[in-house]
């Protein structure tokens, strides 16, 4: 039986819950029936994972993805633009690739190099976009109308793509939503959080709260340390973890979240962790935790973090904006916070950590919604499903029409 090959595209080397998530499913995709390659634009600590998973690294190093509105930016990728398709057309028919599956709206690489070589396109939308306009129009375009397949995470995503925003409802025969999922046995109540607590020196019923996720704005963890000093005020036993560094070219961010955390009269109480803890030890961070805290600002699209605790029965406090407002059932599986309402977020922890037997029905139901619906096997089998019914649609471009080659099985 001919395997088929799907090539994957990221966005960048750097670890982000984007890759970790086609990670996991690559893990669990049936390797009789698939082969699977990524390509990275340089090596990075995600590089050897996928190559453990079966999943064939390849670096491109043309590719250009980094995210910022700096004008120069913009001029070289554009001056890159067509010699990076080129290249990386030359991998698709190299390596006989049947699925093109970009695995973020950012890369605007894999439609191109697609259509150039005949090859089935997918195209995964994990964002929300916000700004500037006329790249918001841009991505919205492409997707449009050089997809043969839109996958979403989530409805707030697809509302995106359903008229509600301006957007063409032709193209919801495309979409198709599929979850980010989380392996149920490594996210676990099972695993000990007992190495965390003692490299932060605290004891098993120390209160912690904390967070996972990188520092950028719109994540608000400013949020978070301003609901910290507001918990130490009337819990001054409670302890406060990020885990998570800054992001390439937001270092500046880092340096004022630690300023802001000092001025609040946090030191001491609340650890920035930075990247010490690697994806392996998230389950590990996430059972150390008495309560998880996801305060994005602006609306996120999905909120994998939300889920992991979720899974570890940890209770899940989130923004109640965009992705989390499906994935965490209020008062049921988690509890929603308005956004960038620290007083409110501080209110929400003191009432989990004051009451802890009474959040427990809480914390089983979390874990059961997850295994239900969030377990990665389930989500790798939806992946399969996509892929053998693309495969065995006649040949046609993203616009429908009949295809002019065919991709080589």
């Amino acid at each position: 039986m001919n395997r088929t090959r799907v090539l994957y595209l990221t966005i960048t080397s750097e670890i982000g819950g984007s890759d970790l998530t086609i990670l996991r499913v690559i893990r669990h995709l049936d390797k009789g029936r698939f082969q699977t390659f990524m390509v990275f634009p340089k090596d990075g600590p995600l590089v050897p994972e996928f190559a453990k998973a079966g999943c064939a690294p390849v670096i491109l190093p043309m590719m250009k993805l980094r995210r910022t509105w700096d004008p120069r930016y913009f001029a070289e990728f554009f001056i890159r633009f067509v010699p990076t398709v080129l290249a990386l057309a030359r991998i698709i028919r190299q390596r006989r690739i049947d699925i093109v599956h970009s695995n973020t709206m950012h890369n605007l690489y894999g439609w191109a190099a697609a259509l150039a070589t005949g090859r089935r396109h997918i195209w995964h939308i994990r964002e929300i976009p916000t700004k500037p306009r006329w790249v918001r129009w841009l991505e919205a375009f492409l997707v449009k109308h050089f997809s043969h397949r839109i996958v979403v995470m989530s409805e707030a995503i697809a509302d995106l793509y359903r008229g509600k925003r301006g957007f063409d409802p032709r193209v919801a025969g495309k979409l198709r939503k599929v979850y980010d999922g989380v392996d149920i046995c490594e996210f676990s109540p099972q695993v000990s959080g007992e190495r965390i607590r003692r490299e932060m020196g605290l004891s098993a019923d120390t209160p912690l709260v904390g967070m996972v996720t990188r520092l950028d704005p719109w994540k608000g963890v400013d949020v978070f340390i301003r609901a910290a000093a507001m918990v130490s005020e009337e819990m001054p036993e409670a302890r406060f973890l990020i885990a998570g560094g800054a992001i390439e070219g937001r270092e500046r961010y880092g340096r004022e979240l630690g300023d802001l955390a000092g001025g609040l009269g946090l030191d001491g109480r609340l650890l920035f962790a930075g990247w010490r803890y690697k994806y392996k030890d998230i389950p590990e961070v996430m059972n150390a935790l008495d309560v998880h805290v996801h305060a994005s600002t602006l609306p996120e699209p999905y909120g994998l973090t939300n889920i992991e605790a979720m899974a570890c029965g940890t209770v899940a406090i989130a923004s109640d904006l965009g992705g989390p407002r499906e994935l965490v059932e209020h008062g049921i599986s988690g509890v929603l916070v308005e956004p960038g309402a620290p007083d409110l977020l501080a209110r929400a922890i003191l009432e989990v950590l004051k009451r802890p037997a009474e959040f427990a029905p809480l914390r089983a139901h979390a874990r059961k919604r997850v295994e239900e619906l969030f377990d990665v096997v389930r989500c790798s089998k939806e992946y399969e499903a996509l892929y053998r019914s693309l495969c065995e649609e006649p040949p046609t471009n993203a616009f429908g029409r009949g295809q002019t080659r065919r991709s080589v099985q």
